[in-house]
């Protein structure tokens, strides 16, 4: 089972906050740029689990196929431009858009936690949109934790062109721009915690 963006966010936990799941979920944000005036989105992540493995490199595991976007569930509060995006991407055909990472090591988990200098954490991944895979670096900020669930913002800036994708326009006058800024506030629930001195 390919490893998806989300399942490393487990890492961020402290030691004494281990759960037998962990519920996701996230909210995301999406602002382009037009001839005419900029624009703003909203979509989702489905929600997925993540619970205990016996694999030492990776404690937790996705259950399911994968953490996932749908294309349909994208608006900008437009009708007529929310149909053309969701064409542009063809959602008919690729209704899904996933992430991935390649690899979980304690200096890639170390890597994303907050520095003395408050640097923000960059975490390389793949998206997929359509049948185009490419590699991406987010931006990891805003780690607010609690004894009941983890908070934390990713921000990354995507290229329209490199996913072979063609901006919609309307009578060829007003043409959206090719950088789209994406922010993605995940949530994770820490379901069934298990003591310290169990783990121990």
């Amino acid at each position: 089972m390919k490893r998806h963006l989300l399942i490393l966010l487990f890492c961020l936990f402290a030691a004494n906050s281990w759960a037998a799941e962990l519920k996701g979920t996230c909210q995301i944000d999406f602002t382009g740029t037009s001839t005419l005036h900029d624009f703003s989105g909203t979509a989702a992540c489905q929600p997925f689990t993540l619970s205990k493995s016996t694999d030492q490199s990776s404690p937790y595991a996705l259950v399911g196929d994968q953490v996932s976007v749908a294309v349909a569930g994208m608006d900008t509060d437009n009708k007529k431009r929310d149909k053309k995006m969701h064409g542009m991407f063809d959602a008919e055909h690729f209704p899904l858009i996933s992430g991935r990472v390649d690899a979980l090591t304690p200096q890639i988990i170390s890597a994303l936690k907050p520095s003395q200098s408050d640097t923000q954490g960059k975490l390389p991944l793949h998206l997929k949109i359509r049948d185009i895979d490419l590699p991406q670096t987010a931006l990891v900020s805003n780690i607010q934790e609690s004894e009941e669930q983890l908070e934390l913002d990713l921000e990354l800036e995507l290229s329209l062109k490199a996913y072979q994708l063609e901006p919609p326009s309307v009578l060829g006058l007003i043409r959206v721009g090719d950088l789209v800024k994406v922010k993605i506030h995940l949530l994770l629930n820490k379901i069934g915690q298990v003591p310290k001195h169990i783990l121990s």
